[in-house]
């Protein structure tokens, strides 16, 4: 799908689902119930000018139905052109037939394979040394306690001075 038929399919879809969610959405506008007199289908609501086939608008005449044009003859098939025979196919050549074997010169025989060499023992496998067992952990040192530490001694407090007498630092 083109881009411009992928955009033209978006706009379009758009315009029906806003179309009838406005008019679903919408109140129905008062005062217009159709037009007086019509007669086919109940609920149809026609308006004048537009033909709909088994319903009638009085006041309106009919348009008459125009004849369709004839259909135009089509040429006739024009003969088509003779075919030219083939010409026949030349036959194959014969195979040529195979040369004898020169006797003078006998086919060499095939030499023999040479004899597979014996298989060395697989050397035996080593013992593995056993693993010696890990030495135990050295427990750990206790806390010592800690020093009690001395209190200390509480500073006398100062004395105040009299308002009025003292420095503004």
């Amino acid at each position: 799908m083109t881009p411009r038929t992928s955009l033209t399919l978006f706009l379009a879809l758009n315009l029906l689902f806003f179309t009838y969610t406005s008019a679903a959405l919408l109140p129905p506008i008062p005062g217009i119930t159709g037009i007086p007199g019509i007669t086919g289908i109940p609920g149809i609501t026609v308006i004048p000018g537009i033909t709909v086939p088994g319903i009638t608008v009085p006041g309106i005449p009919a348009t008459p139905n125009t004849p369709t044009k004839p259909n135009t003859p089509t040429k006739p098939n024009t003969p088509t052109k003779p075919t030219i025979p083939t010409t026949p196919a030349t036959p194959a050549t014969p195979a040529t037939p195979a040369t004898p074997n020169n006797p003078a010169n006998p086919a060499t025989p095939n030499t023999p394979a040479n004899p597979a060499t014996p298989k060395t023992p697989a050397t035996p496998n080593t013992p593995t040394t056993p693993t010696t067992p890990a030495t135990p952990a050295t427990p750990a040192t206790p806390n010592t306690p800690a020093t009690p530490t001395t209190p200390t001694t509480p500073t006398s407090p100062t004395p105040r001075t009299p308002p009025g007498t003292g420095s503004l630092s």
